[in-house]
């Protein structure tokens, strides 16, 4: 067996060495007149190393030697199923495994991650923000000791100010560090986590009419983005990073193989999949009438420079038509509840929007099905016609 108990310690009064023996009718280190050891070390070669370790994994010393017992067997265990980390046993002012300690490391990990281009930037920014409310609610708990009812408490209390919705996200990410925390053998078993609870059927969405109220209501130098998203109902971060490069007027064809995350330009879409759509009369004569910018992307603001802020013009439109509708909501979401209401079919419309998983377009089907209409795309059209009248005209 690997490992043995001992003690540097000598007892005060006699003098002598502690050996094996028994103390209050217990296996304990004894010495010559009766008197126990109360500091024990653990002496353990591994991987050619010589390891003293006097604190267990919470940093209390081995006081008792069925402590020291209790320690071996759990080392033992882990050399096993080869999850044994000596650092977490090393005497450090800063115990690695509690809470406000342990999540930042796996921020790090997700920062990492980002570099590489795994996660998008907007993603690692919703994850900074969660890190710091798990390591204020369970500061001071080790991650080991957290348990079902730790997170339903935190639930419920998340659900107090909070949606279900940023709930789920809140509770989704926790589990995924801890999942991370068991890959690494800093874990032992996975705690069960509480439900989180929301309706991921409703979908908030708008007829084509009142997107055509919207649109007719920005100002026409910045119409162009908003039509092609209400025309294809792609991202709002793909139609900012479109570029010339992804335009082939010969074969009436666009790409979409980037996207903005935040303001930083990705190489890849949301759920790395690059979609060819084909263009419509319309939007190949706004394509085509375009002016081309010097940093080659198709929709650029005044600086010619990609859009950052899309939402606030769009929002501001709908005020003034007394519509609250968000732009994802209002293009994308649109586009799908329109799409499928029109009868084509969930993989043609999971195909347009870029949809990886089929169960995300399977929402359209049950958007408010008493309101569900048959729409051409014909009014939105005519916003690219000159001379074109508003609906309140």
């Amino acid at each position: 067996m690997q490992g043995t108990i001992l003690t540097r310690q000598k007892c005060r009064q006699c003098d002598q060495p502690f050996g094996l023996g028994m103390f209050q009718g217990r296996v304990a280190l004894v010495c010559a007149c009766g008197h126990a050891a109360n500091r024990h070390t653990i002496l353990l070669k591994w991987k050619g190393q010589q390891l003293w370790i006097s604190k267990d994994r919470d940093g209390r010393p081995l006081a008792t030697y069925e402590h020291a017992v209790r320690e071996l067997e759990g080392i033992r265990r882990e050399i096993d199923r080869h999850a044994f980390n000596p650092a977490l046993y090393r005497p450090s002012k800063l115990k690695p495994m509690l809470a406000e300690n342990y999540f930042p490391r796996w921020l790090e990990h997700q920062k990492a991650r980002a570099d590489h281009g795994e996660i998008a930037p907007s993603t690692l920014r919703m994850r900074t923000r969660f890190v710091r409310y798990w390591a204020e609610a369970f500061r001071g708990k080790d991650i080991r000791d957290l348990r079902y009812g730790d997170f339903e408490d935190y639930k419920d209390e998340l659900l107090k100010r909070r949606s279900p919705k940023t709930v789920w996200n809140i509770i989704r990410d926790l589990r995924a560090c801890l999942r991370w925390a068991k890959r690494r053998g800093d874990l032992g078993a996975m705690p069960e986590f509480p439900e989180v609870k929301y309706d991921r059927t409703e979908v908030k969405w708008i007829d084509e009419a009142t997107q055509f109220q919207i649109i007719s209501e920005i100002p026409e130098r910045h119409r162009p983005v908003y039509i092609f998203l209400a025309t294809y109902g792609r991202r709002p971060g793909e139609a900012r990073a479109l570029k010339w490069d992804c335009i082939d007027f010969k074969n009436r064809d666009i790409l979409i193989k980037r996207t903005f995350s935040d303001n930083t330009v990705k190489e890849s879409t949301k759920a790395h999949i690059v979609t060819r759509l084909k263009m419509t009369p319309e939007i190949e004569a706004m394509l085509n009438a375009l002016p081309r910018s010097i940093s080659g992307y198709v929709f650029v603001n005044e600086q010619g420079r990609p859009y950052q802020h899309l939402e606030r013009k769009w929002e501001r439109a709908a005020k003034k038509v007394g519509v609250n509708i968000t732009l994802y909501q209002g293009t994308r979401h649109s586009f799908g509840t329109q799409a499928v209401a029109e009868g084509h079919s969930l993989a043609l419309v999971g195909q347009a929007m870029g949809h990886a998983d089929p169960r995300t377009t399977m929402r359209y089907v049950a958007s408010d099905s008493n309101r569900l209409v048959k729409v051409a795309r014909r009014q939105i059209a005519t916003l690219l016609q000159p001379g074109f009248k508003k609906l309140s005209d």
